[in-house]
């Protein structure tokens, strides 16, 4: 597989992370009962937004910071992968 420019492997492997992305982004609507998360560790910074947001606006907002970046790379990637068949 080439990575110097856009083909079809690297579109996939973009929507696989996504897949991830957007698995993360689905936390916040499954488990809702566990808001605030105790932040302790590595990635403090991110949990704190996470809780912040949820506070203002529930679970749709605190799964922004996941669920736009994994719409973008899915959107993304598609397009990589039908464009270069």
């Amino acid at each position: 597989m080439k990575f110097d420019g856009p083909s079809r492997g690297l579109g996939l492997v973009g929507i696989m992370l996504s897949f991830g992305l957007l698995f993360s982004a689905s936390y916040p609507f499954t488990h809702p009962d566990k808001f605030p998360v105790a932040c302790k560790g590595k990635g403090q910074l991110s949990c704190e937004v996470v809780n912040l947001l949820f506070s203002l606006g529930g679970p749709t907002l605190a799964a922004l910071p996941y669920g736009v970046p994994g719409l973008g790379l899915l959107a993304v990637s598609l397009i990589m992968v039908w464009r270069l068949r």
